[in-house]
């Protein structure tokens, strides 16, 4: 059997922790609002078909795009 003593237990557990809630400080803004604009882009480009003004679809897409790097600003998903 494996025997650790209660200071190697707990070294492991803090190398474990700080991998495991080691945040991401690299925020990538272009990525998480062409994400969100692709997501939105798609379901307008569907509603443009169906007779929704471009305009407004365009407003919705450019909408989602600041909520996601809003989103992604402050960790909210």
């Amino acid at each position: 059997m494996l025997s650790l003593s209660n200071a190697e237990i707990i070294l492991c557990i803090k190398k474990i922790e700080k991998y495991m809630y080691q945040k991401n400080t690299d925020k990538d803004y272009l990525s998480a609002a062409l994400t969100a604009g692709l997501g939105a882009g798609v379901v307008t480009s569907f509603a443009v078909h169906q007779g929704q003004s471009p305009f407004l679809a365009l407003g919705i897409t450019v909408f989602a795009a600041v909520c996601g790097v809003i989103c992604h600003q402050f960790d909210l998903i």
